[in-house]
């Protein structure tokens, strides 16, 4: 546990209590004086005395001196009077700045009729604030309840869940079928003439089925909001800012990759909006000045997307961040987009408690390759450079996807890939191979690096093929194997 500190004017001084228990600062006062207390705000079960009988075998919760509780708001179609809470559940403290005016929240995994449920409780203070419901501060205590334990009962495997964050580009333009000889040329680029014409047209064959209708996938879910509706769902054509299913953005693709890669079940999050930047709009907590209200706005509805699902029951594995023609059409925004690209990366990371998320970024590849100085060149060295200083995170090359106006639907829409669909497929293919590489990198190489460290092993971070390797000493000068049985080494 972090020690108490007390500072004043920045400085620290002695925060030790006196015998009355009171801190005391004795100085010559000046108007402008700031003194800062820092308390650790420790989760802590706590238990009545042994002679209160109603609540003998249970506990509370407290998160420094705050008492929480449990609202049935927040916890949908939880039976209070039947609720354990495993003695030794981990439970998470998170901040929500739109909640209740901003409050911090724990949340954790609890039993119930034999089943696991997730839980979240508020601070005491707040309750009763919101909708008419049931509200307890003690609760049953259980013995603890592993991981295994709890997928044994629920049934299932943790959800991968993927955040697709960005602007238009991400919410999607590339057009499905529209044909219209003057407002969409003909069809050409469409992905209806991109699945017969296009150089891509043999990877796409898996996007209909024998009978020529669109793939809806059962293992992988999507869920987005736009026209202020959310929309959820098997992932296949239509999940953009249109509605229906006349445009495909970057997503179809990438699930239907990661949707393959992966045997557990599938999220993907999908939070956009066209037009704005990440020098004002979606500005991070960490670049200072005014927080961008559509940062605010996509972790809002990233917590919505979550709260679907069972609190330990699902896995953060990525943040693809699609965006930029804004901040690369401002002059002062592409100076700073490195560092908001940094600061976005640490907050998104500190939001969900989740260090070493994968952050995937996608160039702003939009015309091309880039030939002459200007401001797009200059941006695409600003993204990457961005993603380089972010640890665990990948530029994703996306100009050579491009397609000519002549063979796209939308001639006018050069910021929108022309609407070719082709290239929004290509860019989703692309997003989606980078982030199982970092997966891959990030969780198996681990697990594999604490058993070398332990055998004194040599560790090689990885071949050319993407895959990691030990090497074991021997007489004959060592032995390469691979971390897992099913890859492969150089």
């Amino acid at each position: 546990m972090k020690p108490v500190t007390l500072k004043v004017n920045g400085r620290p001084v002695d925060a030790n209590a006196g015998s009355d228990g009171y801190a005391h600062l004795k100085r010559k006062w000046r108007k402008g004086d700031v003194v800062t207390l820092d308390l650790p705000m420790p989760v802590n079960s706590v238990y009545a005395h042994e002679k209160i009988e109603p609540d003998k075998g249970k506990v509370s919760l407290m998160r420094g001196p705050i008492v929480y509780c449990l609202e049935a708001v927040d916890n949908t179609g939880v039976d209070f009077s039947k609720l354990q809470l495993p003695r030794e559940s981990a439970l998470k403290a998170s901040h929500r700045p739109n909640l209740l005016r901003g409050v911090t929240v724990l949340q954790g995994e609890g039993i119930s009729d034999g089943k696991e449920v997730d839980i979240t409780a508020v601070p005491y203070y707040a309750w009763a604030n919101r909708e008419k419901g049931a509200m307890t501060v003690w609760v049953n205590e259980a013995a603890s309840v592993s991981t295994s334990t709890a997928e044994e009962i629920t049934g299932n495997a943790p959800t991968k869940v993927f955040i697709l964050a960005g602007q238009s580009n991400m919410e999607g333009q590339g057009v499905v079928s529209m044909d219209h000889p003057q407002h969409y040329n003909g069809g050409k680029g469409n992905l209806v003439w991109s699945m017969k014409n296009s150089a891509s047209a043999e990877k796409m064959k898996h996007l209909k089925n024998e009978k020529g209708h669109w793939v809806v996938r059962d293992d992988v879910q999507i869920s987005f909001k736009a026209r202020g509706e959310v929309r959820k769902g098997g992932l296949t054509i239509g999940y953009t800012g249109y509605g229906g299913s006349t445009h495909i953005g970057p997503e179809l693709q990438f699930g239907h990759v990661i949707g393959d890669y992966f045997e557990e079940p599938v999220l993907l999050i999908k939070t956009a909006w066209g037009g704005k930047s990440l020098y004002v709009d979606f500005r991070p907590p960490s670049s200072g000045g005014k927080v961008g209200p559509y940062y605010k706005k996509m972790i809002e509805e990233i917590y919505a997307a979550l709260a679907e699902l069972k609190y330990d029951n699902y896995e953060l594995a990525s943040f693809v961040w699609m965006q930029g023609w804004n901040d690369m059409c401002t002059k002062p925004a592409i100076p700073e987009y490195a560092d908001n690209l940094v600061n976005l990366a640490k907050d998104i990371r500190k939001e969900f408690n989740a260090p070493n998320l994968p952050f995937i970024v996608g160039e702003l590849g939009n015309g091309g390759p880039v030939k002459k100085p200007g401001s797009m060149a200059d941006f695409r060295k600003a993204q990457r450079k961005g993603a380089a200083r972010i640890k665990n995170a990948v530029f994703v090359e996306t100009a050579g996807f491009a397609r000519p106006k002549e063979l796209s639907p939308n001639t006018g829409h050069g910021h929108h890939w022309f609407g070719n669909a082709e290239s929004y497929f290509l860019v989703g293919d692309a997003l989606a191979r980078e982030a199982i590489k970092l997966i891959e990198r990030e969780s198996l190489p681990n697990v594999r690096r604490d058993i070398a460290a332990k055998m004194d092993l040599a560790w090689k971070p990885l071949t050319s093929s993407g895959f990691s390797c030990v090497r074991v000493p021997t007489a004959s000068g060592g032995q390469t194997l691979p971390v897992d049985e099913r890859l492969t080494c150089d």
